[in-house]
């Protein structure tokens, strides 16, 4: 009895990894994480979940403005959708630095890797600005891709936007279909 329940115990593990199988990403170029260590963006992983990865720049308020508000919806959208938010900085140089000190200081809760020559962002869209957003599907499908910020209520000052409410309701619809 114990072999019989032991074997079908090990069959439903076995089924239940390989359901769960890890899809990597489809762009394969060198990215730097935060220590500055080269990685190869095709090992990025989902977990059989949906990514957004979200590119931004130390020098760009309405960026640091959207990672905020994603850093609050953040443990909410991963309960619900599963959802891995990865952050790509485009800065170089001694932007690097900067970038660095705003995400020890924001203490985001997401991966970070620096697309300084912009390889990856040039394969992900023709456009070269920040901030871009891009969702993936559970299979490493790129379902959807945003260019800029939405605001809930546009300031009448773009001089200092770092605090406004960035408007999030279209990342919610896209991440209901892309986690099924």
């Amino acid at each position: 009895m114990k072999k019989a329940i032991t074997i079908i115990l090990l069959l439903f593990l076995t089924i239940h990894l390989h359901s769960q199988e890890l899809v990597k990403f489809p762009y394969k170029t060198t990215l730097k994480d935060i220590h500055g260590k080269s990685f190869l963006s095709s090992n990025l992983t989902n977990n059989n979940s949906p990514i957004i990865l979200e590119y931004w720049a130390s020098y760009c308020k309405p960026c640091i403005s959207k990672l905020n508000e994603l850093s609050k919806k953040y443990d909410k959208w991963k309960d619900k959708y599963n959802v891995k938010i990865i952050v790509v900085s485009i800065d170089k140089g001694k932007h690097i630095k900067d970038a660095l000190t705003i995400i020890k200081k924001n203490n985001w809760p997401f991966e970070f890797y620096f697309d300084s020559d912009l390889t990856l962002l040039s394969k992900l869209s023709q456009f070269k600005f920040v901030p871009q957003s891009f969702i993936f599907d559970k299979k490493m499908r790129k379902v959807k891709s945003f260019k800029g910020v939405k605001y809930k209520n546009p300031p009448s000052n773009y001089l200092d936007v770092t605090n406004l409410k960035v408007d999030l309701y279209r990342y919610k619809k896209i991440l209901k279909k892309a986690s099924k």
